[in-house]
């Protein structure tokens, strides 16, 4: 990602609010390798005319020991001498590879109790193995933290300069009558959308992904010579990734970190993750901790069980049953299309759930149900994890996609690569649970049913789902948070 290419994201309001706040914490950035979290902070400063003292850990270890003194006051007088400038108030001082000096993260709440006029951020790109490894204790409450994912579909959108578009999904979420919604979206645009959607699937929303697609573009690339540039970026850095493998617990062989990042693709959309189909030379344990390590790197992302017996939901997790989701599905997707240079289906990518072959309708289900989860992982509160349900039968499973929680309510959310599809999981969920409302996303125009069907339940028993169902199109799971909050 070029320093020249901005990318608004809605991180910045964040980060804005973060930088005027009275009450402002030392905050730390997590996420993956290459979110664009160091780009974020640098753009905070320049939008806001502040003075940036960036330190990188990892380049400069040398500073790394100053911070295991423990002498905040001399800490201080060395940064300055360092930068050669003053910090203070209209300064950001930024810690970038924080996990190269564990001493540093302790040493952040000598910034807040000793120094809170100083705007101080941090960021690191194994962060999550620094903080699970520490010899010291957390300074809790003395600094937040904010998780960045890659960018949205919105994001996306605003980097094409779709502003229509955006304006048509707008009109749509903040419209009551969900009856009439067909108003605000032509069927040009829900055409228009769901090319967009297909574009960002083959991108994904890494920053440097993304800005290579807008220069390609710009330059009068064709669009799947553009992409094969993407694909470029992805292999790249996926070879990244591979390299931290290194870095991780020692106590697990590297050759299973590379057998479940090379399983993913067959491990998607697999309703229940059994350790022997990654491999069968290594005890389930390994391969557990192989999984868990790859989730702190942020390479994958747990989705774990409920039996939404109540809220929160999280309280009744079976962590030890779970799916996976990728980092990012323009990633994911590269990695399953191995040649850059490989056709990418943009312009009739959904058509193929009715035009395609069984393998192709296979792997549009797995595509439909990584956009909707990278969508709803960006959207839950820092921190938290995605959930699903799944019920597991003599005859059959039932399994609806993820299950979600606003306020008091719980919220089943089914997904669809095509138009149409059986209800049958989410029905038994709906009468087993006695929910009121649900969502699924598809590729049809947004639209309401009231559906009242006698299934049979988990005990066996013929149960009545009585709920409403609300339909949106794929794309719409990027407004998650504002559909929910009209239910």
């Amino acid at each position: 990602m070029t320093e020249n290419t901005v990318l608004a994201r809605f991180a910045d309001e964040w980060l804005d609010n973060w930088l005027k706040s009275q009450n402002r914490k030392p905050l730390i950035l997590r996420g993956a390798r290459q979110v664009g979290k160091s780009f974020l902070v640098r753009q905070l400063a320049k939008r806001n005319k502040r003075d940036l003292a960036e330190i990188n850990f990892e380049a400069n270890p040398k500073l790394g020991k100053l911070f295991e003194t423990n002498e905040p006051k001399n800490i201080l007088m060395v940064l300055e001498q360092e930068f050669q400038k003053k910090l203070g108030p209209e300064s950001i001082l930024f810690f970038d590879e924080i996990q190269a000096s564990p001493s540093a993260i302790a040493a952040l709440r000598y910034f807040y109790e000793l120094y809170p006029h100083i705007p101080v951020l941090a960021a690191g790109s194994l962060l999550e193995f620094a903080l699970q490894e520490l010899q010291f204790s957390m300074p809790v409450g003395r600094i937040s933290f904010l998780w960045i994912y890659p960018l949205r579909f919105r994001e996306f959108l605003r980097a094409r300069q779709k502003d229509i578009l955006l304006d048509a999904v707008t009109a749509v979420v903040n419209n009551k009558n969900t009856v009439s919604n067909i108003k605000y979206l032509a069927k040009t645009g829900h055409a228009a959308l769901l090319r967009e959607l297909a574009l960002y699937a083959f991108t994904g929303g890494m920053p440097e992904a993304i800005c290579i697609l807008l220069k390609k573009l710009n330059d009068n690339n064709t669009q799947n010579q553009a992409l094969s540039e993407v694909s470029t970026v992805h292999q790249e850095i996926l070879i990244s990734y591979r390299s931290d493998f290194s870095k991780y617990r020692k106590r697990i062989p590297l050759e299973i970190l590379h057998a479940v990042l090379d399983s993913l693709p067959q491990l998607v959309g697999q309703a229940k993750i059994k350790y022997s189909n990654i491999t069968k030379e290594y005890r389930s344990e390994i391969v557990r901790k192989a999984i868990d390590c790859l989730e702190s790197a942020g390479v994958v992302k747990k989705v774990s069980l409920s039996r939404a017996t109540g809220i929160p939901i999280g309280a009744s997790e079976d962590s030890s049953v779970f799916k996976l989701l990728p980092l990012d599905i323009g990633l994911f997707i590269s990695q399953t299309f191995e040649h850059p240079n490989a056709i990418r289906p943009v312009e009739n990518l959904f058509e193929k759930w009715t035009q395609g072959n069984t393998f192709e309708r296979a792997w549009l289900g797995q595509i439909a149900e990584v956009l909707v989860g990278q969508a709803l992982t960006s959207q839950l509160q820092s921190g938290q994890r995605l959930h699903y349900w799944l019920r597991e039968g003599k005859s059959a499973n039932a399994e609806v996609d993820y299950l979600m929680q606003y306020g008091t309510n719980i919220l089943p959310v089914e997904v669809k690569a095509g138009a149409s599809g059986s209800l049958r999981s989410l029905n038994t969920l709906m009468a087993e649970k006695e929910l009121k409302q649900a969502i699924r996303f598809d590729l049809n125009y947004p639209s309401q049913q009231e559906i009242d069907i006698h299934c049979a339940t988990g005990d066996n028993k013929n149960a009545r789902a009585k709920y409403t169902l609300h339909n949106y199109p794929l794309y719409f799971a990027d407004w998650w948070d504002e559909l929910a909050a009209k239910l």
